[in-house]
């Protein structure tokens, strides 16, 4: 029996293949559990405008990704952090913190899980944060930190 798989199946294929198993395995494996439809015009038509409709989405989320990093590249972002006597803070700057502050002065919406910091920021001064928009795209933005006074 001909089937399409719509999903990766370790041993047997990845998705978009066509593949000839067993009618018993189609019927008691592969269909109930949606892994795979009957290799038929109707099926390979709609899988075929799937993949299109995907790709254009997938486009779009890496052209807004392109757009967001490039604002972001001319961005410095002003925080400030509370330091106590001997310059000892209180506290450090997260990236919740840096995202949240990103949206109230630039009106820019970043999840806080693609903002990667590579040192923890609890001093003054001067740092470049990586942010991941796309598994394609990653934006540098600048942050510089000052003391609360």
């Amino acid at each position: 029996m001909k089937v399409m798989l719509i999903s990766n199946i370790q041993k047997v294929g990845n998705i978009g293949t066509i593949k000839d198993v067993a009618p018993g395995f189609a019927r008691n494996y592969l269909f109930p559990k949606k892994l795979a439809v009957a290799a038929n015009k109707k099926n390979l038509l709609k899988f075929k405008n799937y993949i299109q409709h995907k790709a254009k989405t997938e486009n779009k989320i890496l052209d807004d990704a392109k757009i967001i990093a490039s604002k972001l590249n001319n961005i410095e972002l002003c925080m400030k952090i509370k330091l106590g006597q001997n310059h000892k803070t209180f506290g450090v700057i997260t990236n919740s913190k840096i995202a949240d502050v990103l949206m109230k002065q630039h009106k820019i919406k970043i999840d806080k899980h693609k903002i990667l910091l590579s040192e923890t920021i609890n001093y003054p001064g001067k740092y470049n944060i990586n942010i991941k928009l796309h598994p394609q795209v990653v934006s540098t933005l600048n942050i510089v930190v000052s003391d609360d006074k």
